[in-house]
């Protein structure tokens, strides 16, 4: 999967001059509270560098930045790795956004585009998600989105298939650009 571009947003595949804005997420503590423990400066380099690899060598890893559609700021990032499990190939989704980028519907939109696009280009039969229990925003995002929850550990975890996707008739919320456009 390539680059896509949403009514407010462009996504562009991560490479390897992104390393300094994907350690910036990774090693902030704030924004990091409703994923997993923040990454220390070092930490966050190496995992950089496994993302880029996995994601360059492999069909089934893909990230992106995502910046404001003049292409002027970078405002997140978004990912999509699949795997083979029981019922078929399932990807797991996420996102992170810059606190200036949260609370207006931003993460919605890459998301909704990014699961038409999954579900439209590849055999993947399931998509999840999973958040820290106190991630209220998250919560109403996954139900926007028409995601199923589900409890597991200390995590919340959120599913969707590829037969409610398709009897929904599309994840997209109304008004949001064609994800397909801008490839």
């Amino acid at each position: 999967m390539q680059g896509f571009a949403t009514g407010r947003l462009r996504m562009r595949r991560l490479a390897q001059a992104d390393e300094a804005f994907y350690c910036r997420i990774y090693t902030d503590a704030g924004l990091m509270r409703h994923v997993a423990q923040a990454s220390t400066e070092q930490t966050a380099r190496k995992d950089f560098q496994n993302a880029c690899c996995e994601a360059f060598q492999s069909a089934q890893w893909w990230y992106w930045v995502m910046q404001t559609r003049d292409q002027e700021h970078d405002v997140g990032l978004l990912g999509l790795v699949a795997s083979e499990g029981v019922g078929g190939y399932a990807g797991e989704i996420g996102a992170m956004l810059l606190p200036a980028a949260q609370g207006g519907g931003l993460a919605a939109e890459a998301i909704a585009a990014l699961v038409d696009i999954a579900f439209a280009q590849t055999t993947l039969q399931r998509l999840h998600t999973r958040h820290a229990r106190a991630n209220v925003a998250a919560e109403g995002l996954m139900r926007k989105l028409g995601f199923t929850r589900e409890l597991a550990d200390d995590k919340v975890c959120w599913q969707l298939s590829r037969d409610t996707w398709r009897e929904s008739g599309a994840c997209r919320p109304s008004g949001f650009a064609n994800p397909h456009a801008d490839r």
